[in-house]
């Protein structure tokens, strides 16, 4: 069975067969994707989409079926950033693939990884040293957290304070991510369920009723995320919850517009940045920093797992923000 997974903005999910040449080019892999993960960013492209064939899913991990490339054989582990660059702009030749105008988005009509089989170039894999798919399948959002943090260090944190908005899977890696290297950072969400996963993963995590009670200041803010659940995001609370000179990192994505309120930026002399995903170079340094460390979250952090045949009830699953924290999708096992 070759199957992948289509949205249609008039039809919803549905499976459809997936055709593939049946020869190897000598630098693709044919991969057996195992774990994908539903993130945000699904819920994002899906509720924008007015098309016919949206494939989605970035967070994956899988096996490698055959390969025609020496770099890679048949049984091993690999994953791949969620963009894959074109390979000739001056981003991708520098390595910011992220940045590449004119790449592949896993997650688009081009490309999704909710699927069976999967032909990819050997330069977007990634081998693992790992056993456990369903931490493996974490990597990718720790990633981003990781990524997030390292964004965060350039503002320099030394006697800063650092609040990370919204206890989703990004904002709770981003957390942990800030956790394990040492640094104080305080996690809010106004969903309790999700405040209390963060505290048994040993997070100052608060309710976001409380924060804005205790009219807390902060230096610096990572909004994690975004309006796509129907929420209306961290963006609003920004101008409460901010110390003159604040810097902001926007992570999580708006579906509605972000209005800027020029007195807010005049009063509090804001800096806000957006982040654009991660290169590849960074992607493998945060492998390196989570792998060892990664199962131990994997309980507090997973907190549903269906399969492929389960996706209208997975991706139900994963907007409930009651019940959800990462939710994945299971294939090939």
């Amino acid at each position: 069975m070759k199957k992948e997974l289509i949205y249609s903005s008039r039809h919803g999910f549905k499976l459809e067969d997936l055709k593939l040449k049946s020869e190897l080019l000598e630098t693709e892999v044919l991969v057996l994707p195992k774990r994908v993960g539903i993130c945000g960013s699904d819920f994002f492209a899906k509720n924008k989409y007015t098309g016919e064939k949206l494939r989605l899913g970035h967070e994956w991990v899988g096996v490698v079926e055959s390969s025609q490339s020496s770099d890679f054989k048949k049984g091993d582990l690999v994953t791949s950033t969620a963009t894959w660059g074109c390979g000739k702009c001056e981003y991708c030749q520098s390595g910011q693939e992220n940045k590449c105008l004119d790449n592949i988005l896993l997650g688009s009509e081009a490309y999704g990884m909710l699927r069976t089989h999967a032909i990819i170039e050997s330069k977007n894999l990634i081998k693992l040293d790992m056993k456990d798919l369903d931490a493996a399948a974490l990597l990718e959002v720790a990633a981003i957290g990781y990524t997030v943090i390292e964004n965060l260090k350039k503002f320099s944190l030394e006697k800063k304070s650092l609040l990370i908005l919204g206890a989703g899977s990004v904002g709770i890696m981003s957390a942990l991510s800030a956790k394990e290297q040492g640094i104080d950072v305080d996690i809010v969400d106004n969903e309790m369920f999700r405040v209390k996963k963060a505290q048994n993963m040993g997070l100052n995590a608060k309710h976001l009723g409380e924060l804005l009670t205790s009219r807390e200041k902060y230096d610096i803010i990572a909004d994690c995320t975004g309006d796509s659940n129907g929420k209306t995001g961290g963006w609003n609370y920004l101008k409460t919850l901010v110390r003159v000179g604040a810097e902001i990192l926007i992570v999580g994505h708006y579906e509605s517009k972000c209005e800027f309120d020029s007195h807010l930026y005049g009063k509090f002399s804001l800096n806000i940045k957006w982040m654009r995903g991660m290169p590849k170079e960074m992607y493998l340094e945060a492998i390196e920093f989570w792998s060892p460390l990664i199962g131990k979250y994997k309980a507090d952090i997973v907190t549903g797992v269906f399969n492929l045949e389960q996706s209208v009830e997975a991706f139900n699953f994963a907007q409930d923000r009651s019940q959800s924290i990462k939710t994945l999708i299971k294939m090939n096992d």
